[in-house]
C-alpha cells in the first residue's frame, strides 16, 4: 500500500473538509481523526487537546500495520508542525512524520511536491 495517513481533528467542519479534499481529488489515503472534543486543529493545538501523545495513542488503537505500507508516513496538519520532532521519537522509525499544508485545499499540490517521501 502507498496510502499516507492524514491526521485531523474530530471538529466536524475540519474532518469533512479534509475528507472531501482528499476524496474529490482521488487521493488514496487514510484519515486519523483525533478526539479533540470537537475543537479544530489550531485551537486544539493551542489548548492541548491535540498533542503528540494523543496522536500516537490514537494510531496505536487502530491496530494499523505500518509494515504493510510501501511508504509508512503520517501527515500532520501544518498547524501541528511543532509536534513533528516528538512524534518522530514516539514512532521510533516506524513511520516518517511529515508536515502537510495548513489548509487541506492545498493537499493536492502538497502531494505532487512531497509524495512519495524521499
Amino acid at each position: 500500500m502507498e496510502s499516507p495517513v492524514f491526521v485531523t481533528t474530530n471538529f466536524a467542519l475540519t474532518y469533512y473538509t479534509v475528507e472531501s479534499d482528499i476524496a474529490s481529488n482521488g487521493i488514496d489515503a487514510y484519515i486519523l481523526s483525533i478526539n479533540t472534543d470537537g475543537i479544530g486543529v489550531q485551537a486544539s493545538v493551542a489548548g492541548g487537546q491535540l498533542n503528540p501523545t494523543k496522536i500516537k495513542e490514537a494510531m496505536d488503537e487502530t491496530g494499523f500495520d505500518w509494515k504493510g505500507q510501501k511508504y509508512p508516513a503520517l501527515m500532520l496538519p501544518g498547524m501541528a508542525a511543532k509536534f513533528s520532532g516528538e512524534l518522530e521519537d514516539l514512532f521510533a522509525g516506524k513511520a516518517k512524520i511529515m508536515v502537510g499544508p495548513e489548509d487541506s485545499g492545498r493537499i493536492v499540490g502538497w502531494m505532487k511536491d512531497f509524495w512519495p517521501p524521499k
